[in-house]
């Protein structure tokens, strides 16, 4: 099994569909995240945002981590701070 960061690095490199695969490991993680500081429901309404924040901002995620859920969980704290 790849790393986070190894299927970041592959997504900033062209193939974007690794990044789903990062999604899918880590949904459980940032929507918890979220609901503990949100609620339920306002965690299934801002998890969308986390996603497209972070593919957004994948060329500066660090592909030497091997676990993105902390740089994920940053950017679930900026989406919950707006």
């Amino acid at each position: 099994m790849e790393t986070d960061g190894a299927l970041i690095e592959q997504s900033v490199r062209g193939r974007p569909d690794a990044f789903v695969e990062v999604v899918q490991r880590d949904e459980v993680a940032v929507h918890w995240f979220l609901a503990r500081r949100a609620g339920h429901h306002v965690a299934d309404d801002l998890l969308g945002e986390v996603w497209v924040r972070a593919f957004a901002a994948l060329g500066g995620c660090d592909p030497g981590y091997d676990d993105a859920r902390p740089w994920l969980c940053g950017i679930a704290r900026n989406v919950l701070r707006a």
